[in-house]
């Protein structure tokens, strides 16, 4: 015999139809879709950006304007030791940067060009036609500057655009440079316009709280296992 919740919720379903059934299944899917993030790669070899979803790699399309979410993005570090994760720092981009050297130290390091700390950032987008959230992750020198110079300009543009009530609506394309005799490829990020941001514009509260509800948590060093086959693909 079934449990009580059990049976109660079997006799709930046989009381429904096809279609409230198949409505219900379609609210479900449609949840879970909006919770998830597909996540960018930029190739500092080729130029080119993959997206995955979860199944498969595909090219991201050239010239996509993407809502940049500024409070949920962070900047910070993460270390590795023998292909793994074993260290994340991560902050929001309206705190104090905490200086690399005050990270645990989790050596010995098998090689030391490629484990230990390093800077990563991560972005969040979202495309407002799909409806698609996107997470991208950068270490590299040259990706990490254009980031700098990406919050600088929104820093700048602040004085005219309130970014706790708009958002920048932004594309990311690639721009060749040479490094060591290679030539490599950096991501540009360019503001194209700003639009108002509805969910911020229905909050009134002080910038202060907004940030505190919505910026990423205070920074701190977390044991998080990330994949690295969704950071950026670089050599310089």
């Amino acid at each position: 015999m079934a449990e009580p919740r059990k049976q109660e919720l079997v006799d709930r379903l046989k009381g429904m139809g096809l279609d409230q059934l198949k409505a219900g299944l379609a609210t479900r899917v449609n949840q879970v879709s909006q919770q998830t993030y597909a996540y960018l790669k930029f190739d500092g070899r080729s130029g080119v950006m993959n997206v995955n979803d979860g199944d498969k790699d595909s090219r991201f399309p050239d010239g996509v304007e993407l809502a940049f979410n500024l409070l949920g993005s962070s900047q910070g570090y993460v270390c590795w030791k023998g292909g793994e994760v074993v260290g994340q720092h991560s902050q929001s981009f309206f705190e104090p940067i905490v200086p690399i050297s005050s990270m645990e130290d989790h050596g010995p390091y098998e090689d030391d060009e490629k484990d230990g700390w390093q800077e990563q950032h991560q972005l969040f987008f979202k495309d407002l036609k799909t409806n698609t959230q996107y997470i991208l992750r950068l270490v590299s020198k040259s990706g990490i500057r254009q980031v700098n110079n990406f919050i600088r300009t929104i820093h700048e543009q602040s004085a005219v655009h309130d970014f706790t009530q708009q958002t920048p609506i932004v594309t990311i394309t690639p721009a060749q440079f040479v490094a060591k005799g290679n030539k490599n490829y950096k991501p540009v990020f360019t503001i194209k316009s700003w639009i108002d941001n509805p969910k911020v514009v229905e909050n009134k509260s002080p910038v202060t709280a907004q940030i505190a509800a919505t910026a990423a948590p205070k920074g701190k060093e977390t044991n998080v296992k990330l994949d690295a086959a969704a950071i950026e693909d670089t050599r310089d």
